[in-house]
């Protein structure tokens, strides 16, 4: 028995009215048609899951860049706020030991504090450098 294919029924319908074809190969352009009608209907398919995954990963990618940009800003923004107070820990120690108004006791405490302060700022130090360099380079 010969099946006649929904996809292709109109395209055979128009061809067979138009005397382009004839009864004996109806029902082989019915089955050409078909199966060029799926394909064409399986590339549409492709082709607008393409789409929606370009569209997932333009949007991924969004994510990420404004991810990082938040990370590079907390950088900068917490090395900032970290040396302001660390500055001034520094100069006011600095200041009480060259006004040599301390024991020799205290004297060392806060030298040791200066020594303290002067290497965690230089680490606050390579943190900005680190910062400012990725917030130039993106």
């Amino acid at each position: 028995a010969k099946t006649i294919c929904w996809t292709s029924f109109p395209v055979v319908f128009v061809a067979k009215e138009l005397q382009f074809i004839d009864a004996s190969v109806e029902h082989e352009f019915f089955l050409s048609c078909d199966v060029l009608t799926k394909a064409a209907y399986c590339l549409l398919l492709s082709a607008g899951n393409i789409r929606v995954l370009d569209v997932h990963r333009d949007e991924e990618v969004a994510d990420i860049e404004r991810l990082t940009k938040m990370q590079r800003d907390f950088f900068y923004n917490i090395t900032h706020e970290l040396r302001m107070p660390l500055n001034s820990v520094i100069g006011f120690n600095t200041l009480a030991v060259e006004s040599g108004e301390l024991t020799d006791v205290t004297d060392g405490f806060i030298k040791n504090s200066i020594t303290s302060a002067e290497a965690l700022l230089g680490l606050i130090n390579q943190v900005l450098d680190y910062a400012k360099f990725n917030r130039k380079g993106a």
